[in-house]
């Protein structure tokens, strides 16, 4: 048994199923689970031959977190169907980062191999997909029209951009080997396999990345002067010292000069009625639910829905993600649950940073280069695109993790250890995790009343959501139909509340539900102290805005619903709709908020 479990096609065999199980999740999720239960067989006789079932790295522990506030997370969502398909295409995502530690040196062309033939499916795909003509240019015109028909489903550039990217960085270590190597008479098949494939992932470079030169260009001249410090490191003690701390501050730069040129940036969304659609905007909006979701997180899959709901205030989705790939973990699983991920990805990048200078001339010097920069790529994209945690894409969470994990990890043939890690490691890994569990001492810590109100809130604003977004989105306002379904949330609410009268979240929340019982009155003292809490929110201001029309008081509906360019089109609707639900008074008050509120704006 032991013979067979350290055999290299094991390993093989491990990854293979793997995939397959994740391929499941995405195309047939009533059979997932059969697949995933077939991925853990491999676990299962690695602990019958007497070894540990997966292959430690030195994250696990990190790992687990994650994975258990991704549990916690698909109880906190709204809707569990899509949720749980999330929670098992992370699942997944774990599995593959297992697989790919576990695989031996013996197998890093093929794995190599195997993401240049992903990065080349995906550039086909989105060749066959995307819509070219609204980019003009005649070619992309007369392949638009000339392509092959295909009835699927086209993707986002901006994702298509960083998977290739990164799928292509490490496929490159193949390309390298295979350019090294005689093939005899299959040598012209295998050489226009190369190119054809190679011309592909080039084109979808010229036609996504063409925008992106000036960060490309950063980007490339601070890989070669890492470079450069890294070839001084093999002579020079202080230089091996200081080498992660400079790829951080590069990565830093990176991602300051890259931020500062894309944060306005329009998004995918080309309506303007909800404001600039910027990334700046969506991030500022979308940390809001870091203060209502702290401890359980919004739950899996849950930020199109809240993010409609409780912050632009409409009925139907807007954007299914922040753009942000740490930001929505954070939002979903919790503050927990996004440290973990972000430390896991930095204490990555440290890692990788310290196997490059140990020892420049080793053979793997080239998979470590290539597996930071794969790691920096994500780190630096995903604040720009969640293509890693949203969809499908979701089941790739962990691939550049786990990529690295096999220049780093080196899988003895025994199987009963793994190559011990430098003690400075598990210090690093202690200090990244002892940090933010200061940090929340120190924010909730020092007022435990705080610390309380926040838990009732967190708690109330979970139960609101799955009971009111449970059929979400249903294209028309709740009635008042809905308050008797959340009188469990009221409750919740209002303890959070008896510890802290000024919390935002729950005084959010209450303010929404006497809104919905048509109590405008206390609607408003409750918007008022949430208002005074967080004047930048959205969801609030216009929430009060509506709430003073009801009220008659059109001053200070105005003051606010100026700042809400939508607010005079939902108010000639408004006119209509209370007429249908037999309150022609605030009919009569939509009619005058909408000859006072002025022009729309963008």
């Amino acid at each position: 048994m032991r013979q067979l479990v350290d055999n290299r096609w094991f390993a093989l065999t491990d990854l293979l199923l793997v995939i397959m199980s994740a391929a499941a999740w995405m195309l047939i999720p009533r059979f997932g689970i059969w697949f995933s239960l077939i991925a853990l067989l491999p676990w299962v006789l690695r602990f019958l031959a007497g070894h540990l079932p997966f292959q430690r790295t030195p994250f696990d522990w990190l790992i687990a977190i994650f994975l258990a506030t991704a549990w916690i997370s698909y109880w906190a969502a709204y809707d569990k169907s899509a949720a749980g398909i999330k929670f098992w295409l992370i699942v997944s995502a774990v599995l593959l980062y297992y697989a790919l530690s576990a695989q031996p040196k013996q197998n890093l062309v093929f794995v190599s191999f195997l993401s240049f033939c992903f990065a080349l499916a995906l550039s086909l795909y989105f060749c066959l997909t995307y819509d070219f003509a609204g980019s003009g240019g005649r070619f992309a015109i007369w392949w638009t029209n000339h392509r092959p028909h295909v009835d699927w489903p086209a993707i986002y550039p901006g994702y298509v951009s960083g998977l290739v990217l990164i799928s292509a960085i490490l496929a490159f270590y193949w390309l390298w080997n295979t350019s090294n190597k005689s093939f005899g008479s299959a040598a012209v098949v295998i050489q226009l396999f190369l190119l054809l494939g190679m011309g592909m992932v080039a084109l979808v470079f010229v036609l996504i990345l063409s925008s992106r030169i000036e960060v490309i260009g950063l980007g490339v001249v601070g890989l070669w002067v890492l470079w450069r410090v890294s070839t001084f490191s093999g002579s020079n003690v202080r230089v091996r010292a200081v080498f992660p701390i400079l790829v951080l501050s590069y990565l830093v730069v990176l991602i300051t000069f890259a931020y500062l040129e894309q944060a306005g940036s329009v998004l995918g969304s080309t309506q303007s009625n909800y404001g600039r659609n910027s990334r700046a905007e969506l991030l500022g909006r979308s940390a809001y639910f870091l203060v209502d979701y702290p401890i359980t997180g919004a739950g899996l899959a849950s930020f199109p829905g809240i993010y409609s709901q409780y912050l632009l205030v409409i009925p139907h989705f807007y954007f299914t993600n922040s753009y942000n790939l740490f930001l929505d973990v954070a939002i979903e699983q919790g503050w927990v649950g996004g440290a973990a991920f972000l430390i896991i990805c930095l204490a990555a990048i440290w890692r990788a940073s310290q196997q490059i200078i140990k020892d420049p001339s080793n053979e793997l010097c080239m998979v470590n280069w290539l597996n930071l920069l794969a790691l920096l790529v994500m780190m630096v994209h995903g604040l720009f695109y969640d293509y890693l945690y949203n969809g499908n894409g979701t089941a790739l969470l962990f691939f550049p993790l786990g990529m690295a994990m096999m220049g780093m990890v080196d899988r003895n043939h025994s199987g009963d250890e793994v190559v011990q890690l430098p003690k400075a490691l598990p210090r690093l890994n202690l200090a990244m995790i002892t940090l933010p569990v200061l940090a929340l001492i120190l924010m909730f810590g020092i007022n435990i009343n705080k610390a309380i109100s926040h838990w009732y809130a967190n708690l109330g604003a979970l139960q609101m959501s799955q009971a009111e977004l449970k059929n979400f989105p249903t294209n028309q306002w709740a009635t008042s139909d809905m308050a008797h379904r959340l009188e469990a949330a009221e409750s919740t609410l209002q303890a959070a509340l008896q510890y802290d009268p000024q919390n935002q979240t729950a005084n959010y929340r209450l303010g929404l539900i006497s809104m919905l019982r048509q109590d405008f009155k206390t609607a408003a003292a409750n918007l008022e102290t949430a208002y005074q809490e967080a004047p930048n929110h959205r969801g609030i201001i216009k929430s009060l805005g509506y709430s003073y029309v009801w009220l008659g008081d059109m001053d200070k509906a105005q003051t606010l619903l100026d700042r809400i360019p939508e607010a005079q089109n939902e108010m000639k609707v408004y006119i209509w709709w209370w007429g249908t639900q037999g309150r022609p008074d605030l009919s009569e008050r939509a009619s005058i908020a909408v000859s006072q509120l002025g022009p729309l704006s963008p």
